[in-house]
């Protein structure tokens, strides 16, 4: 399958950025988040990743390190009791989320903590936390990639909105990302600060997608992560 049919990687070749960072270190970040942590993969195994995230680059990283399935978009204005049954509907093994966000979370729900992305990660597990450094990434070389070079995307789900439980493959964001994005080639991409509501679709795809797959920027505003 040509790379390029799969989300994380198409942002990876775009040329874009998040604040300070290139779409394609962040998306190496989140592949050596997998590979570095066999105990992220047997929590995925068989199950969903889910999303509960409010910074672009964090999501970004998610994408890459959910293991090749669709990630569970969840909403941070949503009470706990609501989150763990939402965790529980979409089978998910494991939630990438901050610090912060993670207080929404009941205990007993696997998080992997992202707030020192692209040079670390957290995984908090019953009680025991485990550091994965990924300070050491390299960014992605996407060999038999010629600048411009489009896929038409692969047709395996890429993304799940919690509650209303819309689907979309890799096919669908990269096609929808396209059209917002052909008129924005060239610019500079729009802020997407804290409490911006990328667990939306449609959001998702016009303040995240659209501007990485047009090679923009976008200003990472707020950053309170400890990563600007």
């Amino acid at each position: 399958m040509n790379p390029l049919a799969l989300l994380p990687y198409a942002l990876a070749a775009a040329g874009g950025r998040v604040g300070e960072h290139s779409a394609n270190a962040l998306t190496a970040a989140g592949l050596t988040l997998l590979q570095r942590s066999a105990r992220l993969v047997r929590l995925l195994a068989g199950k969903h990743a889910a999303a509960l995230l409010e910074q672009p680059h964090q999501w970004v990283v998610a994408f890459a390190a959910s293991d090749g399935r669709a990630l569970v978009g969840l909403d941070p204005a949503l009470p706990g009791n609501t989150l763990a049954a939402l965790c529980a509907t979409h089978n998910v093994g494991a939630v990438f989320t901050t610090v912060a966000l993670a207080a929404h979370l009941p205990s007993h729900v696997p998080r992997v903590l992202l707030d020192q992305v692209p040079r670390a990660a957290h995984l908090h597990v019953e009680a025991q936390t485990v550091t994965v450094d990924l300070g050491s990434h390299f960014a992605l070389e996407l060999v038999g990639v010629q600048e411009g070079e489009e896929s038409a995307g692969s047709t395996e789900l890429c993304y799940v909105e919690a509650v209303t439980g819309v689907l979309r493959s890799h096919g669908d964001l990269l096609l929808q990302a396209r059209g917002v994005g052909s008129a924005r080639r060239g610019m500079q991409g729009g802020p997407a600060a804290p409490g911006t509501a990328l667990h939306d679709p449609s959001v998702l795809v016009a303040a995240l997608l659209a501007p990485l797959l047009a090679g923009a920027t976008i200003p990472l505003e707020h950053a309170g992560d400890g990563v600007a």
